[in-house]
């Protein structure tokens, strides 16, 4: 474990996941030392700032969340927070429509690594490619997380259910058998970092396995909650194409009683992908299993006319205008024993629909 003489900095960056990372990360160091973590989404220029305000003497540990949008971002605000540990947790097409391709992305994630200070480590997703790519030429010391073999750090034997996952870690030479009630492969992910970052800093295995008995997600992601017998899922706070995939992928992977509804809004900052993405997204969610489909927003129209052309019947598929609308729908459409996923840009305001379904069920 390297000395801890003052308060260390780890800093978190990807497309997808950041904000989970981040909590998760708090989560399993707070169990040994005292831990400063960014609130919520923190994570632009003043959001870094006022974390930092926040740091006090018995602070040990400060995690901050990196986000960005633009070319030059992240170096500036790793420049600001100087971090001795980065995260990186994926590449992919978040504000695509801003930096043109998944290229200048993963460049502009790379920045993290430009201003490390110290005794500069990267933890980093050993199976994503592009990732893989950014740490090349690392300027220090690297470990990855994964499924892969080539993982230091990594799940074997995943088994999914409605009560999370359990899973045999891979740990500093070591294996164990890890319970977690994080839903899905996306929030895996996200979890084999924040342990990878606990074991470097010297977390016992024996917390590390509590920590990730207990891990709790963000407010707003796969957040489920029942409500006059429907289960409601709201992972509404944000997305693009990767997340919008990750929350589906994980909902297929729990039980579900009665009949499976999706709310699907808009995906911002996509640019001139719009288009294209949108009408992947409805062409995945075509050929699905599902029993409805709730498109949302202008955009959705894309995935609403590639979700009829790939056949999904016509009479389980709606397009409207807004949250307002989609709540309107869904309060004569749903039926104790539903399971419904609602997943779309913050902008959308999707949780609305959570809210006024809430206000029907408990009246």
């Amino acid at each position: 474990m390297p000395a801890l003489e003052q308060p260390e900095a780890i800093a978190v960056t990807g497309s997808n996941g950041k904000t989970t990372t981040k909590d998760l990360i708090g989560q399993v160091l707070s169990a040994e030392m005292e831990t400063l973590v960014a609130p919520a989404s923190y994570n632009n220029l003043i959001g870094i700032s006022l974390t930092i305000l926040l740091l006090e003497r018995r602070h040990r540990v400060a995690v901050f969340e990196l986000g960005m949008n633009h070319q030059g971002e992240i170096l500036e605000l790793t420049g600001i927070c100087q971090p001795r540990m980065a995260v990186i947790t994926n590449i992919g097409p978040a504000h695509i429509g801003n930096l043109g391709s998944l290229e200048a992305i993963a460049a502009a994630k790379s920045e993290i690594l430009k201003k490390l200070e110290g005794e500069k480590i990267t933890f980093f997703n050993a199976d994503d490619h592009r990732v893989r790519e950014i740490v090349d030429s690392p300027p220090g010391p690297i470990v990855g997380f994964g499924f892969s073999p080539e993982a230091d750090v990594r799940a074997v034997n995943p088994r999914y259910g409605d009560d999370g996952v359990s899973f045999d870690l891979w740990i500093a030479g070591r294996e164990m058998r890890i319970n977690s009630p994080l839903p899905g492969r996306h929030n895996l992910y996200n979890l084999l970092a924040a342990l990878a970052v606990g074991e470097y800093l010297g977390i016992s295995p024996e917390r590390l396995a509590e920590s990730a008995s207990s891990s709790v997600l963000p407010s707003r992601r796969m957040e489920r909650e029942v409500v006059g017998g429907v289960e409601l899922i709201d992972d509404a706070y944000n997305a693009n194409p990767a997340s919008m995939r990750a929350a589906l992928s994980a909902w297929q992977l729990m039980g579900c009683r009665g009949r499976r509804i999706m709310v699907s809004g808009d995906m911002n900052e996509l640019g001139l992908f719009s288009a294209k993405e949108h009408q992947e997204w409805g062409k995945i969610l075509g050929k699905s299993k599902l029993d409805f489909l709730v498109f949302v927003g202008s955009r959705s129209k894309e995935s609403y006319r590639a979700a009829v052309e790939e056949g999904f019947s016509k009479r389980r598929i709606f397009s409207v205008e807004d949250s307002s609308a989609a709540a309107e729908l869904l309060s004569g459409l749903i039926k104790p024993g539903d399971s419904v996923l609602i997943k779309g840009s913050n902008k959308m305001k999707l949780g609305e629909i959570v809210a006024r379904l809430k206000e029907e069920g408990n009246k």
